[in-house]
C-alpha cells in the first residue's frame, strides 16, 4: 500500500472590510405656484345686417308692330313655251292612238289564239284528278256528281281522300263552265270553244280531253 499524503494547511480567510456609510439624500425643490389663468377678452357685438335693396320693376315689353301686308302676286302672262307643250301633248297622244289601232288587233288576236291551248291545259289537270278520284273510290264520278267532286266530298263515299285540285274548279277561258260526261267505263271532259255551241274550227272548235 502506497503512504498517504500529508494534507496541506487550510488557508487563512481574510477579514472583511467595513461598509462604506450611505451618502444623504437632497431635499426635494419647492413646487413653483401655477400662474394665473388670463382672462377672456369681451367679443365685439354683431354689426346689424343691412336692408336688403329693393328690386326694380321690370320694364313692359314694346307692343310688336303688325307685319305689312304682302302684295298680291301678279299673273304671269302664258309663255309661248306653255302652248308648245299642249301641241307636243297632242302629237304624243296622236302617235299613241295610232299605235294602238295598228298592234292591238294583233294582241288581241294572239290572245284569243292562246285560249284554246289554255283551255287544253285545263282539260289536262281535271283528267288528271279524275284518275286520282278513281284511284281511291274504286269509279269515275257520276254526271249528277259532277266535276265538285274533286273539291268536296260526296255523300256515302268512305274512300274519298281529297281534295284532288289545289283551287276550285276553274271555268274556261272564255269563262263557261267545262262539261263533265261519263258514259260506261270512260270520261269526257270538253269545251265548245269560243261561239260555246257543238262543233266549229278555228277558236270555236269544241276541245275534248279524249283529244
Amino acid at each position: 500500500m502506497r503512504p498517504t499524503q500529508p494534507t496541506h494547511p487550510t488557508q487563512q480567510t481574510h477579514p472583511t472590510q467595513p461598509t462604506q456609510p450611505t451618502q444623504p439624500t437632497q431635499p426635494t425643490q419647492p413646487t413653483q405656484p401655477t400662474q394665473p389663468t388670463q382672462q377672456t377678452q369681451p367679443t365685439h357685438p354683431t354689426q346689424p345686417t343691412q336692408p336688403t335693396q329693393q328690386t326694380q320693376p321690370t320694364q313692359q315689353t314694346q307692343p310688336t308692330q303688325p307685319t305689312q301686308q304682302t302684295q298680291p302676286t301678279q299673273p304671269t302672262p302664258p309663255s309661248a313655251q306653255a302652248g308648245f307643250t299642249l301641241i307636243e301633248l297632242l302629237v304624243v297622244m296622236v302617235i299613241i292612238g295610232l299605235l294602238v289601232a295598228l298592234v292591238g288587233p294583233n294582241v288581241m288576236g294572239r290572245a284569243e289564239k292562246a285560249k284554246p291551248q289554255a283551255a287544253r291545259m285545263q282539260i289536262e289537270n281535271l283528267a288528271s284528278a279524275l284518275e286520282m278520284f278513281k284511284l281511291d273510290v274504286g269509279r269515275y264520278p257520276t254526271e249528277e256528281e259532277g266535276l265538285s267532286v274533286l273539291r268536296q266530298a260526296p255523300s256515302g263515299v268512305e274512300r274519298w281522300d281529297g281534295p284532288y285540285l289545289r283551287k276550285q274548279v276553274p271555268k274556261d277561258p272564255w269563262d263557261r263552265d267545262y262539261v263533265y260526261r261519263h258514259t260506261g267505263k270512260a270520261f269526257e271532259v270538253l269545251s265548245y270553244g269560243a261561239d260555246g255551241a257543238t262543233g266549229g274550227s278555228d277558236i270555236d272548235a269544241d276541245i275534248l280531253s279524249s283529244e
